[in-house]
Parts: structure tokens; sequence; C-alpha cells
């Protein structure tokens, strides 16, 4: 017979999204429709537009280049690179980074580090085999700040997003 005792992590988590809907013919934005308004009303806090502003990538601070080609298993029905696959594309090139020593304040494996804040903007598309390139840096303010863009071989700028990581607890660091 075995007791297991009770355990429990407290995760919390802000989340502030934009819905956008997009025409299928024409891949542009369109306006939200009433039903839509009228049915989720009560979870709309404010009509501001979220706005993440593009950063360009600094010549004076030392920044990392990750290159990587679009794998079919990170393709969506619509033919396109899911959306959910650029955050995974900036943790492969942080490891890379970290690994190679660029990041002062990180050692070992990036997923040690817990994500405190995100913020990201998908600007363009990607399919399979597309060539991109990500190039990330630390910011010079805060060393747990990290900024990612992500291109693709033509330079079309596809997604940027900025992440800060909460301090290394000792706990943490045992794993």
């Amino acid at each position: 017979m075995s007791i297991h005792k009770p355990y429990c992590v407290l995760v919390s988590c802000l989340s502030d999204c934009q819905v956008v809907t997009v025409s299928k013919s024409t891949r542009r934005p369109l306006l939200i429709p009433d039903w839509w308004k009228t049915r989720y009303s009560s979870a709309v806090v404010d009509n501001d537009r979220l706005i993440v502003a593009a950063e360009e990538v600094p010549s004076t601070l030392s920044t990392s280049r990750y290159d990587m080609k679009v794998p079919w298993n990170e393709i969506d029905s619509y033919g396109h690179t899911n959306y959910q696959s650029y955050v995974r594309f900036c943790f492969d090139a942080a490891a890379d980074a970290v690994n190679a020593g660029r990041y002062a304040t990180f050692d070992g494996d990036i997923l040690r580090h817990n994500v405190a804040t995100i913020q990201s903007l998908y600007e363009s598309e990607s399919r399979a085999n597309d060539i991109l390139t990500i190039i990330s840096w630390q910011s010079p303010d805060d060393p747990r700040e990290l900024h990612f863009n992500i291109h693709k071989d033509n330079g079309t700028l596809l997604f940027h997003s900025r992440m800060q990581f909460y301090p290394l607890t000792e706990d943490a660091s045992k794993i």
C-alpha cells in the first residue's frame, strides 16, 4: 500500500489576446462579426488594440543567428507554419545561443528558466521547407529579457517576440 501526499504547484498566467478574423479568399483581416461581439462581450476587458512594436536588430549589441528549415510537422491545415511553432523556434534559437555561451545570465537548459512574460506579433507566413533565420539578443536593460526576430531567407519579417524570464530559483537549478 502506498500513500500519496498531494503535491501542488501554483502557476499563474495572464493573457491579453487580440482576436482577428481573416478572409479565406483575400487573406486580409475582416471586421469581427456582430454575433461574436454579442456572444463574447462579457470576456472583453477593453477595446484597445494590442500593438507589439517590431524591433530592429540592434547593430551595437551582440546577436545570435540560428538558421532552420520549417519541418512538415509544423504545418497547419492551410499549408502554413502553425502560429504556435514560432515560439518553439525561438526556444530552439535560445537553446543554441545558450549552449554557445552567448547569453551572460543563462546557462544549461533554457527550459529550466520559467517565462514571466512574452509578447509576440505575427507579421507574415511561412511554409514547409522555407529557410528561416532567427536573430536573437539579450536586452541591455534587463539581462533576463531575450528578443527574437524571425525572417524568411528573402528578408521578410515573419514574427518577433520579447520574452522575459523569472530569476532561476535554486530548485530549478537542480533539474
